[in-house]
């Protein structure tokens, strides 16, 4: 689901900051000490170590759409509570889950760290920028875990998208700010000026994206004058005697001293 700006509730807030904001598909705490369980339909879902050595990771899904011109991305997740203050890894996957199955023994573990030991503010949405992931992941899914840096008593605990007050008020996304201006990487060019100089010249008549600037167009290029052209000029004096023919004769001869080929 891709949300546009509105006003209202926590997440609706802090989802007005952004252009576009992609929502999180699926979300799941998983617990070392019971690792056959699901914990899917939990509205709280922890993020701790505790004093035994119990681990509560979470698992959180998104689906990014293709196409987007992106300046940045930032990961958005909302803790209501805190035991202490709670800093965390997130790590990337592309392994599938889902929401109502996942458990510690089949939680996917291809992890990749993007967020070192970061931390969880709360009552309020903690940013962490996952710009170049987002970018990564244009036109496919890909989930984030969070995993406690900091062990026994301190712990964070986080609003899962279905947590009612209404449904989905904290939920987590990714917010989406758009590059302002995309940079040109199309143009349609008029046609090469004649060789002057050892150069042809053109302009941009179009270019694309629309709304772009800059880019690299290519305006210039070297030339040089055949002794073909020369001689074609010179025909057409002979056949059609003026003053136009001989002149256009005489600057392309003018042309081929200074650069011939």
């Amino acid at each position: 689901m891709f949300t546009m700006k509105k006003t209202g509730t926590a997440y609706e807030n802090q989802c007005a900051q952004y252009n576009l904001c992609i929502d999180v598909t699926d979300d799941a705490e998983v617990r070392s000490y019971s690792p056959s369980n699901n914990y899917g339909t939990n509205y709280n879902m922890w993020v701790k170590q505790n004093d035994d050595g119990d681990l509560y990771w979470v698992y959180f899904k998104y689906n990014i759409p293709s196409g987007l011109n992106i300046e940045k991305a930032e990961l958005n997740i909302y803790s209501y509570d805190e035991d202490g203050s709670q800093y965390v890894d997130i790590f990337q996957t592309n392994s599938g889950w889902y929401q109502n199955s996942l458990t510690w023994n089949n939680k996917p573990t291809d992890l990749s760290k993007i967020v070192a030991d970061s931390a969880i503010i709360h009552p309020a949405y903690s940013i962490y920028d996952i710009t170049t992931v987002v970018k990564n992941n244009l036109g496919q899914s890909f989930s984030v875990v969070l995993k406690p840096t900091r062990s026994y008593p301190v712990s964070a605990s986080l609003k899962s998208k279905d947590a009612t007050s209404p449904v989905g008020a904290y939920k987590s996304f990714i917010g989406i700010k758009y590059a302002t201006t995309p940079t040109c990487t199309s143009f349609t060019y008029s046609a090469w000026s004649t060789c002057s100089g050892g150069t042809q010249t053109r302009t941009v008549i179009s270019s694309s994206p629309t709304g772009c600037t800059g880019g690299n167009p290519i305006l210039s290029q070297s030339c040089c004058t055949p002794m073909s052209d020369v001689l074609s000029l010179i025909g057409a004096w002979k056949s059609s005697p003026s003053s136009t023919t001989m002149q256009n004769a005489l600057n392309k001869i003018g042309a081929y001293k200074s650069n011939p080929c």
